[in-house]
């Protein structure tokens, strides 16, 4: 016990001191990382060999004891001491000193154990118990949120401080309603919910908990269980930006700022759920690593693997001195008695599992080379409602080897791909397995995922992928917020021949002519005419490599050079512009922000939409990849002002919004419907003036949730905007400052609930003309200058504009495009 406590706690400050040494020098995943192996010797009790570096080799060796304190402790308690031959005392008296201390420290030792063994009871019955109750109280009140494409579930709730994950085996994501009505909001925070999910934050927070259950006595373990879930969430943001884009570093930051709550208190270490934001003073920090994210240089890596290393061995190992034989004299060990042998203890036979049977119906199709097949499918598990509640059942673990027989097979080349004809099907992960069902790992970096599917140049050889796939399987239940829902496993066999195209690499380019590029896309074919092609050499040759990015991939591009070879690539399909080919990524660089898919012209993501004679949009339909996301319907009056609102979801799901105006046409009330039940309502107020002057938003029940109210000066400009949460009693006020040409040049954020107290200043300049803002500057609540953006302006391009990003001591950090 005594050496897992002191390799345990010496481990901790080795890791604090490497965190702080290297802290700008390593990226944020890897400082995470780090974490790690602190987690590991927390939870691992034992050693494992001995080593002169070891850390317990300057301790005192706390294992040799006397020769009587062994014999009593090997003795149980209920039974008469045993003495040795030859001497006739007959017990422990005052004539004996050195046996009663023995005696006295084999209780002394039996209470401290005591202490321990309570208090880790303690801390892991009140962790289970904090959990449990956030579980049943989400439970009680979340209201289930639809998101296209998003691959976890996703509900609102109105009592939660901030956006989290929670859950182990089936982790949602659970928002504010503050954050549903901001699309960019909403958007970062699934990105950054969904990231913590790829990072598996939700499982190490779990056992971040264990741990400090464990070692409740050591305020190095509380200490080290906060500097991890703060990086943690700093290794969640590098991995957010890396999978939104770059274009969005400062929205994201914004968001950070937006969503700040109040410091956290410790009590939420034991908590099993990742935030997305907590009090200022971190998100003051997490701001400027997104401003100037910390890169790995190759000698903090050398130094950090060689730290790592070292420190392993001095905590993971014992002491390396000869140890006293503490063994009993043969003698003694003769006259101890024997154990007693206990009969095995023999269980109950276990219940039934139940019977399930999959559904007939094809859940998803593969298509290569011409053919079309269904996999073989086996349930995981299913979700039915059985009239009063939902009924969990398990399916059994899929056995490849007994099913082979069943499994189809297919031909594999470059135009792999999946089809999902039942429509509400998602997948959850996929693997590849060798023929003799062995995962398949290759050596190189030749294996990468996208999307709904993953594509790999394999070798030529037979596989079989596995995909586990989910979604709706019947009713959506109103009462409850959910579809019934199942879990399959999809199954086909994979025969892979010598391919007959090479992946693309952009040094390519300086060596052959382009001659064609084409892509097929919905069954539809896209090729490049000369104009396309001289573009696409250009935007190709112009790549550089790059980091792995979370961008969807799954349509190949063919390109064709003078020679007869055939090459492939496979590029991003939203707004990064990146393509990766054989486990490679790179970034194209483009002026005008001009991807493959611009310059064939080939429409992923549209919108189509239908006027009236007004030139008011009645109806708009918006397609991803052919297929029909939600439809919107609005409705008018005679003067133009919007009267109602209709949007139906893909999967069913209806959020009706009716407009309310005075008799001045301004906009008293706005109420939102889901599916035919109201879901919030705001009403408007306004001055003598017919400036708005309150803005109070009401929940279902009829409770006031949120409510703004704004103030004017003399020339009608707003002066301040004042917050109040009604649910947590959170509000802020944002006072403005403008010039004489009534341009906005500042915005000072005050924390209310903090009586005023100063939390964070934007500051403008405008360009020349006076029409664009040139420059941001960003204040902390120090008045610490902390970053600058600066603003350039393309004419050809009217909707984005060019961001040079710099420190509070005017460091350059990086040049990015963004749409404003």
């Amino acid at each position: 016990m005594t050496q897992w406590i002191v390799s345990s706690s010496a481990l901790i400050i080795i890791v604090v001191l490497i965190r702080q040494l290297l802290k700008n020098r390593l990226s944020l995943k890897i400082r995470y990382a780090l974490w790690l192996l602190v987690l590991i010797r927390l939870i691992v009790p034992v050693s494992f060999g001995q080593s002169p570096v070891s850390i317990m080799n300057t301790m005192p060796d706390m294992d040799t004891l006397h020769f009587t304190e062994a014999i009593i402790i090997a003795s149980p308690a209920t039974q008469t001491p045993i003495i040795p031959p030859g001497d006739h005392s007959t017990a422990p008296s005052a004539d004996h000193p050195h046996e009663q201390a023995s005696a006295a420290s084999v209780n002394y030792d039996e209470l401290v154990l005591g202490i321990y063994v309570l208090g880790a009871a303690i801390f892991a019955l009140w962790f289970i118990f904090c959990n449990l109750y956030f579980y049943f109280r989400l439970l009680r009140s979340r209201r289930r949120v639809r998101v296209v494409d998003f691959p976890l579930k996703v509900y609102a709730l109105r009592w939660i401080e901030t956006p989290c994950l929670f859950g182990i085996f089936a982790p949602s994501v659970y928002i504010t309603p503050k954050v549903i009505d901001d699309g960019t909001k909403l958007r970062h925070v699934l990105a950054h919910e969904l990231t913590h999910f790829y990072h598996g934050d939700h499982i190490w927070s779990c056992l971040r908990g264990a741990a400090v259950a464990l070692h409740w006595y050591n305020p190095l373990v509380w200490l080290a269980a906060s500097l991890s879930r703060r990086d943690c969430e700093l290794a969640c943001d590098e991995g957010t930006i890396g999978r939104i884009g770059e274009n969005e570093r400062v929205p994201y930051g914004d968001t950070l700022i937006g969503l700040t709550v109040k410091k956290r208190s410790p009590a939420s270490i034991l908590s099993g759920a990742t935030t997305m934001v907590s009090g200022k003073r971190a998100i003051y920090e997490r701001i400027k690593l997104i401003a100037k994210r910390p890169k790995t240089a190759v000698f903090a890596l050398i130094v950090l693997l060689l730290l790592t290393l070292i420190a392993a061995a001095c905590t993971f190992t014992g002491a390396s001195r000869n140890k006293p034989d503490n063994s009993l004299p043969a003698d003694i060990a003769a006259a101890s008695p024997a154990p007693e042998v206990l009969e095995p203890l023999v269980l109950p036979s276990s219940s039934p599992e139940p019977t399930i049977e999959p559904e007939p119906s094809a859940l998803m199709t593969f298509t290569s080379c011409g053919q079309t097949v269904e996999p073989y499918t086996q349930l995981m598990w299913k979700n039915t409602w059985n009239g009063e509640a939902f009924i969990f059942a398990d399916g059994k673990p899929l056995d490849l080897e007994s099913v082979k027989d069943e499994i189809p097979e297919i031909d594999f080349d470059g135009s792999f791909s999946v089809d999902f004809p039942s429509g509400g099907s998602m997948t959850a992960g996929s693997e590849l397995y060798n023929e003799d069902f062995t995962l398949y790992e290759p050596d190189d970096e030749s294996l990468y995922y996208y999307g709904n599917t993953k594509l790999y140049w394999l070798d030529p050889g037979s596989y079989y992928i596995v995909f586990n796939i989910f979604g709706p399987d019947g009713a959506y239940i109103a009462s409850e917020y959910k579809y019934e829902e199942c879990g399959y496993y999809a199954v086909v066999k994979l025969n892979a021949g010598k391919s007959a195209y090479e992946p693309f690499h952009p040094d390519i380019l300086k060596k052959k002519q382009l001659i064609s590029a084409e892509m097929s896309v919905l069954g539809e074919k896209y090729t490049a005419d000369e104009e396309m092609l001289s573009e696409l050499v250009s935007l190709l040759g112009s790549a550089k490599k790059c980091s792995a990015t979370g961008c969807p991939f799954s349509t190949l591009m063919y390109l064709t050079f003078s020679d007869g070879s055939v090459y492939t690539l496979c590029p991003a399909e939203d707004s990064c512009n990146v393509f990766t080919s054989d486990g490679l990524f790179f970034e194209l660089e483009s002026k005008k922000e001009r991807t493959v898919w611009d310059i064939l012209d080939v429409k992923l993501h549209f919108t189509e939409e239908v006027f009236d004679e007004n030139g008011n949009v009645v109806k708009s339909q918006e397609y991803s990849w052919g297929m029909l996301v939600e439809t919107v319907e609005n409705t008018y009056t005679d003067s133009g002002l919007i009267v109602s609102s209709k949007r139906t979801f893909s999967d069913g799901w209806v959020e009706e919004t009716s407009y309310t105006y005075n008799s001045k046409d301004d906009l008293e009330e706005i109420a939102i419907f889901s599916n035919g039940q109201l879901h919030r309502r705001t009403e408007h107020t306004y001055n003598e003036l017919g400036q708005l002057a309150r803005e109070v938003t009401y929940l279902e029940d009829g409770n006031k949730y949120i409510t703004y109210t704004y103030e004017y000066d003399n020339l009608g400009r707003m002066y301040s905007k004042a917050y109040f949460n009604h649910a947590d009693s959170g509000n802020f006020l944002v006072v403005y400052g403008y010039d004489k040409k009534n341009r906005l040049i500042s915005e000072t954020t005050y924390d209310a609930i903090e009586n005023g107290e100063y939390s964070h200043r934007y500051e403008y300049v405008y360009t020349d003309d006076g029409g664009q803002i040139s420059e941001r500057y960003y204040y902390n609540e120090n008045n610490s200058l902390e970053a600058v953006w600066k603003y350039e302006y393309d004419p050809s391009s009217p909707d984005t504009r060019l961001v040079y990003s710099y420190d509070g001591s005017g460091n350059f950090i990086e040049t990015y495009r963004e749409s404003f």
